[in-house]
């Protein structure tokens, strides 16, 4: 990706990412390589919601690579400087205009939502334990190239990736 001297999108890192380490003899080639393409965010106080989405956009859009990107924002809550009622959000979104098998699309399309807690006033309370399971298709992981093939006597890779709730959630819980 190249930006403008300056712009906010070359100094914006995303909170959690993955350089692949390709090896040398590789990048001569032409050939696709594997690798998840994926950006989590992670937003407190000081980023609102439509900061958060503005971010969302930038990734997936247009000049990135990224297909799928996970959003999480925290709201703290202070009551005379004790911590009371916090909330957050979570929310999974992939690249618009993706199709399996097919190289990412020329023209950009909106970001299509896989899953998301509500948004609104009432955020859900990080104190409320979470059931729920957002999937993610393997193939939207590894896209526009090909999921890798499992070495010998192991399993294949699954066709969703779970996204278990409530393990992020007592994430966030032990941290605010």
């Amino acid at each position: 990706m190249t930006f403008p001297p300056g712009s906010y999108r070359r100094t914006k890192q995303p909170d959690g990412q993955i350089f692949p380490n390709i090896p040398r003899a590789l990048q001569q080639h032409d050939r696709p390589l594997a690798w998840p393409s994926l950006v989590l965010e992670v937003a407190r106080s000081d980023e609102t919601m439509p900061k958060v989405f503005r971010l969302r956009n930038m990734y997936l859009g247009l000049g990135t690579e990224i297909i799928v990107w996970i959003g999480i924002k925290i709201f703290m809550n202070k009551v005379n400087d004790v911590m009371k009622m916090n909330r957050w959000w979570i929310g999974v979104y992939h690249r618009g205009g993706i199709v399996q098998n097919q190289p990412l699309p020329a023209v950009a399309s909106p970001p299509v939502c896989i899953a998301e807690l509500p948004r609104g006033q009432s955020h859900e309370l990080i104190a409320t334990p979470r059931n729920e399971i957002f999937q993610i298709p393997i193939w939207m992981l590894y896209h526009p190239g090909q999921e890798p093939n499992p070495p010998p006597n192991c399993n294949p890779l699954p066709a969703m990736f779970d996204l278990r709730l409530e393990t992020y959630r007592q994430i966030i819980a032990r941290f605010v």
